[in-house]
C-alpha cells in the first residue's frame, strides 16, 4: 500500500511540481514573516502560523485531487469561520505538546498523537458539519489501523534521503573528482530542503484522501479476501468482496 501512495504522491508531483513547489515555498516564506513581524506578540505568531498551516494543507490535499491551486488557497484558513479553525487546530496543537511533556517516554507519545491528529487540518478545512473541538476525535477515529502505515511511509522516506546523503558523503572523499560530488551533495542538500516539505505534505494528503474515501481500505480487503474457485463443490459460494474504487460491496 505504501508503494501505491508513493506512487500516487510521484504522479501528482510530475504533472504539477513547480506550481505546487513554489506556491509551497511561498507558504512557509508567509508563515515565517508572519511570526516574525508579529513576534512581539507572541500569540500572534501562533495563530498566523496555524492559520498558514491550513492554507498549506488545503493546497496539499488539492494537489494530490488534481485540483486548480492557487496562490490565494494559501489564505483559506483565514476566511469564513477562521476562529473555529483556530480553535480546532491549537487545540489539537496543544494535546500534542502536552503528551509530549510526560517524562523520559513522552516523545513517544507525541509522535503517536502527531499521526492520530494528523488529519485535523482537513477535516477542519473540508468538513463544515464536524464541530472545530471534536476534529481530534474524528481524526483519531479514521487513523486508527492506519498510524503504522503512515509513520512507515515517513520513515521509509527519510532513510532513502539518507541513503542517499551518506552515499554522496562517501563519493566526495574520492580524491580529485571529490570535489565534484561535493558540489553534487550540496545541492542535493538544497534540493531536500526545498522539497521534503512538500513531498510530505503531499504524502499526508494522500492517506487523507485515500482512507477517508475507502479506496485504501477496499484495498486491504481484496488483499484479505480468500479466493475461491466459481462452480460446483467446496468453496462455490460466491463470497462478499469490496470494490477498489468506491469501497461498496459486490459479489464475487
Amino acid at each position: 500500500m505504501i508503494k501505491t501512495i508513493y506512487g500516487r504522491v510521484f504522479s501528482v508531483l510530475v504533472k504539477k511540481p513547480f506550481r505546487l513547489w513554489g506556491i509551497t515555498l511561498l507558504g512557509l516564506f508567509l508563515t515565517s514573516l508572519g511570526s516574525v513581524l508579529s513576534g512581539a506578540v507572541p500569540l500572534i505568531a501562533v495563530a498566523i502560523a496555524l492559520l498558514m498551516g491550513l492554507g498549506i494543507n488545503r493546497v496539499y490535499l488539492r494537489g494530490y485531487r488534481g485540483e486548480d491551486i492557487r496562490v490565494e488557497n494559501l489564505f483559506d484558513g483565514f476566511r469564513q469561520d477562521f476562529g473555529k479553525k483556530l480553535a480546532g487546530s491549537a487545540w489539537a496543537e496543544l494535546f500534542k505538546l502536552l503528551w509530549g511533556l510526560i517524562p523520559i517516554v513522552g516523545f513517544i507519545f507525541a509522535i503517536i498523537r502527531s499521526y492520530e491528529y494528523a488529519f485535523v487540518p482537513y477535516i477542519l478545512m473540508e468538513r463544515t458539519e464536524v464541530a472545530p473541538l471534536e476534529a481530534r476525535k474524528v481524526s483519531r477515529e479514521e487513523t486508527k489501523g492506519w498510524k503504522g502505515l503512515m509513520f512507515g511511509a515517513d520513515i521509509l522516506t527519510a532513510v532513502l534521503v539518507a541513503v542517499v546523503f551518506l552515499i554522496l558523503i562517501g563519493l566526495s572523499a574520492i580524491p580529485v573528482i571529490g570535489i565534484l560530488f561535493r558540489l553534487v551533495t550540496f545541492i542535493y542538500i538544497l534540493c531536500c530542503i526545498a522539497f521534503l516539505p512538500l513531498l510530505y505534505g503531499l504524502l499526508h494528503a494522500a492517506f487523507y484522501e485515500e482512507i477517508t474515501t475507502g479506496r485504501m481500505a477496499a484495498e486491504r480487503q481484496a488483499q484479505e479476501t480468500p479466493k475461491y474457485n466459481v462452480g460446483s463443490g467446496a468453496g462455490s459460494a460466491s463470497p462478499m468482496v469490496y470494490c477498489p474504487s468506491c469501497g461498496s460491496p459486490v459479489k464475487a
